[in-house]
């Protein structure tokens, strides 16, 4: 070791060489250090150089150094190491370099970057916290876990990093003088302060990290009640996202679902629920973190006239490999984690799920497809009866068929510097209602025996790689190629026969007939294929300590064909290519360590229209200092924002149909004018302590331009057999609307006994126009519920024994009856029932929605590596019928008298199970 110590009295009778001398070594050297102390960056400068170095071991040597030097002299290199603390050094006349204090530099500014990790996986934490204690100032962590805190006075500081269910941490830190110093934090976690949480990208620096980060896969295992841990249901809990029991989708403040767009580890999964989200479409053992964009979104975060959601991939940097088996009453989960060596940055997670209807049904969840699985009165009699004819069928055989699987794959590799990262996803779901209903009227026209069968098949595919790294100390970047690509094909069909109760066949022997007769004239295929492949790529430069400037690039190629028969619909089809080519560019600035701006931009074009959209979007947020109640974090976003893949909802007019609509995703074409809307969002957080967090948020979206389907072109008649609808104009309404609303969430943590508990209370007031529906007034869209409620209780009664209870109410839901109603019957001028008005969705309203829910966990270790686990959800423990959609029934009194009765499509009632996993 060339390295000592010498005396700070050897150097006074010593001639010595001005700092600002020449080295006479002409040697050139290149040295890269990141993340060490001065102390040992000088070693290392001294081991490549040979060149001794002294110093008094009083001088602080322990500032960090984070540096990038190629083909310098030693002077320049040493010169930019010390620049990250106030010291200086004079050149014996032996040649030794010796380490002072610099009696000439003035007060000075410097900047603390570095990452926040988990200390056990290694994985980066989104959205942590950093507070500066002596400067009253705070930031949060990028998706990289990357912060960056500029104009400090330079000097030593007591820094704080905090996260949702980790332990904090407090450290030491030495700022120099125009210098941007780099740290790692790594934090412990608090095994009881887990919950599924989400991040917002309205969400304040501070506050209410419950509400915006990331969490693991146990967390969200740990804290979701109800048989299916379904990951898109259980957003339904947080602020901002509500959703619909009548629709079974969630929405983005206020907005339709289809505003808002699913991701998979950023790349878009278009069809994204089975069966009206009874299953999640995710294995729960598959994802990790949630993040959510709402109103107010950022230029990085792509186009949309809501927001998205996107889940990522679980997979840790964990040494050791973990296994996980899971059954509940609805599938069977395997989960396989492993790195490739013990001392490998590789690592390798795989998951299955598949379900075991075909083995098991539930008895709770077939009784309720049994009763959603009826010939709906008033559509049947539609569509086979007349206004003197009004028959009434009872179901006599039903047969459900459900069968859905999903495989994940990811593959991580991190370095202290880089990560890859590459995952796929394959799903699919299948869907087959069959119904035999026999008609009980003596005297009717209509078919004695009417067989229905309602059959969804849909599948996903996605591939993913990415790559992320840091070129140098101000800049890094990040690239993505992917491929998605969804399928979705509904298959409805109706057929009404007389012979084969003449003859006096059984009902089981006529519903097996039925459902081996192949009638192809009778059958409605209707058909979504959509993919897409992508390259994003994303470029950040810290332009000095108080700026940084991101760009990326976004082009992709999506291609579609959709197809509806002619069973109910006019014949449409639409099959077309569509090159989208997106850029952004955003700028950081923060004013001091309170005052935050953020100028962003998004430029689209649109080859086929050659057409260019602009999306300026702005943000500014504000930090208080501590005051008497906490800190207190505003923030205030704007912008514009369009939509170039859209969603498109088609009602189901089957009588028997199990969902009310099927989704379908187009790009638009050259004949429509891209939807826009525009948003202003403002949340208010205040974190009293750790033990008390406040929440406040509020919006308002315009959407001036936007589109949904024609019904009116959609059911013309056929007068010319094989005419086609093609271009989208020819089958679309053009729509405007508006939403306002917002929510108040409170959270209290108690760390004796160890106890969350968390109220959410929202408002989403949503009214759209479309120009040929309800006399072009603006009505509540289908999707909107105006208030709801949510309560959560997470109690640890011991170490491995937790208790958890979810309370949701919503008073008041607009559009009652069955979609069909409104998007078939109200089309063909069926409006008026007895007493029953359907010319507005804002006439009758479906009475409050109330559930309460309970989960019991206990987990225990058998051995060194075994742990089994046990979950015990009682789902509805007040076994209240929640209606979705109200039915009408006709009944004939006499010729041309009909009156009406009301009837309800229920949700499962009361509703235990029991789930067990094993991991080893």
């Amino acid at each position: 070791m060339r390295t000592f110590i010498l005396l700070l009295s050897v150097i006074f009778f010593t001639q010595t060489v001005n700092a600002q001398s020449a080295s006479k070594d002409k040697k050139l050297y290149s040295l890269t250090i990141r993340n060490v102390s001065i102390e040992d960056a000088l070693i290392k400068l001294a081991n490549i150089s040979h060149i001794d170095f002294a110093y008094d071991s009083k001088i602080e040597l322990q500032a960090t150094v984070y540096i990038d030097e190629r083909n310098q002299p030693v002077d320049k290199i040493l010169k930019k190491i010390l620049s990250f603390s106030n010291l200086d050094y004079v050149i014996l006349s032996t040649g030794t370099y010796v380490i002072t204090t610099s009696p000439n530099k003035s007060t000075q500014y410097g900047s603390l970057a570095g990452y926040v990790r988990d200390a056990e996986t290694g994985e980066p934490l989104v959205n942590a916290t950093i507070f500066i204690a002596d400067a009253t100032g705070a930031t949060a962590t990028n998706r990289n876990g990357y912060f960056n805190i500029s104009s400090l006075l330079s000097g030593e500081y007591q820094i704080r990093a905090t996260y949702i269910g980790y332990q904090s941490k407090q450290s030491r830190v030495v700022i120099g003088p125009d210098s941007e110093g780099l740290t790692v934090i790594e934090l412990k976690p608090k095994s009881y302060m887990m919950e599924p949480l989400v991040v917002s990208s309205n969400s304040p620096v501070f506050g209410f990290k419950d509400k915006q980060n990331g969490t693991s896969y146990s967390t969200i295992e740990d804290n979701f009640i109800g048989a299916d841990r379904n990951v898109v249901r259980s957003l339904k809990a947080f602020p901002g996202l509500s959703f619909s029991a009548g629709q079974q989708n969630f929405n983005i403040h206020g907005s339709d679902s289809r505003d808002h767009t699913v991701k998979l580890d950023g790349v878009s999964i278009y069809n994204s629920n089975i069966a009206g989200n009874t299953f999640g479409i995710f294995s729960p053992y598959a994802i990790d973190h949630i993040s959510v964009s709402k109103t107010g979104f950022s230029a990085d975060v792509g186009s949309s006239l809501s927001g998205f959601v996107d889940f990522s991939h679980d997979i840790s940097d964990r040494k050791e490999s973990i296994s996980t088996l899971q059954a509940d009453p609805y599938a069977l989960n395997a989960r396989l984690e492993m790195p490739f060596s013990s001392d490998s940055k590789l690592r390798a997670m795989s998951t299955i799920r598949f379900s075991t209807w075909g083995v098991y049904e539930p008895s709770e969840l077939n009784d309720t497809f049994d009763q959603w699985n009826q010939l709906d009165p008033l559509l049947q009699n539609f569509i086979m009866g007349s206004s003197n004819d009004i028959a009434h069928y009872n179901s006599v055989v039903q047969d459900s068929d459900i069968t859905f699987y999903d495989l994940h794959f990811a593959l991580n590799r991190s370095g202290d510097f880089s990560s890859t990262k590459i995952s796929a996803y394959l799903g699919k779901n299948f869907i087959d209602t069959r119904l035999l209903s026999e008609r009980q009227n003596i005297v009717s026209q209509q078919p004695n025996y009417v067989f229905s069968e309602d059959k969804s098949n849909q599948n996903n595919a996605m591939i993913n790689i990415e790559q992320s790294g840091i070129l140098n100390a101000r800049s890094d970047y990040w690239i993505k190629a992917y491929y998605t690509v969804s399928r979705f094909e509904n298959d409805y069909r109706m057929i009404g026969n007389n012979t084969i109760a003449n003859d006096g066949i059984d009902t089981e022997t006529a519903f097996d007939y039925f459902a081996d007769l192949n009638t192809l004239n009778d059958i409605s295929i209707n058909k979504n294929n959509i993919s897409e492949y992508g390259l994003e790529t994303e470029f950040t430069y810290n332009i000095n300590t108080k700026s940084l400037l991101k760009i990326g690039l976004d082009p992709n190629i999506v291609t579609y064909d959709f197809t509806l028969s002619d069973l109910f619909y006019f014949p449409t089809t639409t099959s077309k290519t569509s090159y989208i080519l997106s850029s952004f560019g955003q700028f950081t600035h923060n004013f001091n360590n309170q005052t935050k701006i953020q100028l962003g931009a998004r430029t689209t074009y649109l080859p086929e229209k050659e057409s260019f959209y602009y999306e300026p979007r702005f943000t500014v947020e504000y930090l208080t200092k501590e005051t008497g109640t906490g800190y207190h974090s505003i923030k205030i976003s704007t912008g514009i924002y369009h939509q170039f893949i859209n969603r498109f909802d088609l009602a189901s007019f089957g009588p028997s149909a199990l969902v009310p609509s099927y989704k379908f995703w187009q790009a638009n074409d050259q004949t429509t004018e891209v939807p826009k809307s525009y948003h202003t969002a403002l949340s208010w957080s205040v974190s009293t302590s750790d033990a008390f967090m406040l929440n406040i948020e509020t919006y308002y979206k315009w959407k001036p331009v936007n589109w949904r389907l024609n019904y009116h072109e959609l059911n013309k008649p056929q007068v010319l057999p094989g005419n086609i609808l093609e271009d989208q104009n020819s089958y679309f309404s053009k729509a405007e609307g508006f939403a306002y609303g917002g929510s108040l969430s409170t959270k209290f943590i108690f760390e004796d006994p160890k106890l969350i508990i968390d109220l959410t209370h929202q408002i989403n007031i949503s009214k759209e126009r479309t120009e040929d529906r309800f006399n072009n007034e603006m009505v509540h869209s289908e999707w909107s519920e105006p208030y709801s409620l949510s309560s959560f209780i997470n109690w640890r009664v011991f170490k491995n024994f937790n208790t958890l209870i979810n309370l949701e109410w919503t008073p008041i839901r607009y559009w009652a009856y069955n979609k069909a109603y409104y998007d078939y019957l109200g089309i063909h001028g069926e409006t008026i029932f007895g007493s029953f008005d359907l010319t507005s969705p804002e006439n009758t309203t479906m009475p409050y929605y109330l559930r309460l829910d309970a989960g019991f966990n206990y987990s225990m270790m058998i051995g060194s590596r075994i742990q089994l686990e046990t979950k015990i959800d009682l789902v509805n423990l007040l076994d209240r019928a929640n209606p979705v959609f109200y039915t009408l029934s006709p009944n004939l009194q006499s010729v041309n008298n009909i009156t009406y009765n009301r009837n309800s499509r229920t949700l499962p009632g009361f509703t235990p199970s029991l789930a067990i996993e094993i991991s080893f």
